[in-house]
């Protein structure tokens, strides 16, 4: 914050602070906000700072939409798809029967490439933490996924850095641990980061890491939902976020809709002990997943068995 600005700035001082001011701050602001950062309370002042904005935006230095003006970022990223490897698939594994040979059989459907969101839509005791916990397990440790990770950078074997980031608002620590040893198998061996989460996910997200969300809640308006998964999907690079959603039982969508489904390249419904591929973006040797549904039974409220393929007739 300045000085008192009661002797009133000229424009010309006024628009060399209000474009060093710029420089730094990057988020959707209005004219008060500029004249509170510069305590600007005359008549002549507010003036100023109405003129400065005006010709910024002339310039095309600012957008201004519905009373707030925006810093326009011309930065540009520009895709390299000549050199892109379109074999480069994450390659992920997906849940399977612990008790028997049976499995859902994605693997063999769904080619997922980096930055990838795979949502998980389903009802509340739906096996959405479940379907998750075994997914956490058939990757954790998967040399395959540890090479993807490991190849052109620097970070650690798979056995020293966790490949698999998992955050909840769910589960606490003895509820997880519970549900982990649920699987048979002592808590050392599960290699992974476990987080506590509510919100704000983008924050935290690991861009190189398979980062698993469970859950992503919201109840404000469905739109915002987009931008919150969009958030998740820039910050990622190697790696990829599969996110658990609530959904009502009646509902196609999880909470906000057809906007849940906007980013995501797999998007997933299970409930009443079945998954259903709700959309699938990446055909594998000219078939698609879509629409494609399995039946299944749950043991210890962790472990799937009798996975089998439900054919329409």
């Amino acid at each position: 914050m300045l000085e008192d600005n009661e002797n009133n700035e000229t424009y010309k001082e006024l628009s060399h602070k209000v474009d060093e001011w710029l420089v730094t701050y990057d988020a959707p602001f209005d004219t008060e906000k500029v004249w509170r950062q510069f305590n600007v309370i005359t008549r002549d002042g507010k003036s100023n700072v109405w003129k400065v904005l005006a010709e910024r935006v002339k310039n095309g230095v600012l957008d201004f939409k519905i009373g707030k003006y925006r810093r326009i970022d011309k930065t540009r990223n520009i895709i390299q798809f000549k050199t892109a490897n379109t074999k480069n698939f994450v390659p992920v594994r997906y849940p399977k029967s612990l008790l028997g040979n049976s499995t859902f059989g994605l693997e063999g459907l769904v080619r997922l490439f980096p930055k990838s969101i795979v949502i998980l839509a389903g009802t509340k005791g739906g096996a959405k933490t479940a379907f998750l916990l075994n997914l956490i397990r058939e990757n954790m440790n998967l040399p395959e996924l540890s090479e993807y990770f490991c190849n052109g950078s620097e970070a650690l074997p798979y056995t020293e850095e966790p490949m698999v980031a998992y955050f909840t608002n769910e589960l606490s620590a003895e509820e997880l641990a519970d549900r982990l040893e649920s699987f048979g198998e002592g808590l050392d061996d599960w290699n992974i980061i476990a987080e506590e989460r509510y919100a704000n996910y983008a924050d935290v997200i690991y861009p190189d890491k398979v980062n698993i969300i469970d859950a992503l809640e919201q109840n404000t308006e469905a739109y915002i939902v987009a931008d919150l998964i969009d958030a998740i999907h820039q910050k990622l690079k190697k790696g990829i976020a599969i996110i658990a959603m609530h959904k009502n039982a009646n509902a196609e969508y999880a909470a906000g809709g057809i906007y849940s489904a906007k980013k995501a390249r797999l998007y997933l419904v299970i409930q009443g002990n079945s998954l259903l591929v709700k959309h699938s973006k990446k055909t594998v040797d000219g078939q698609t997943a879509e629409g494609k549904k399995w039946t299944f039974h749950l043991t210890d409220g962790t472990k799937f068995v009798n996975i089998c393929e439900a054919i329409d007739e």
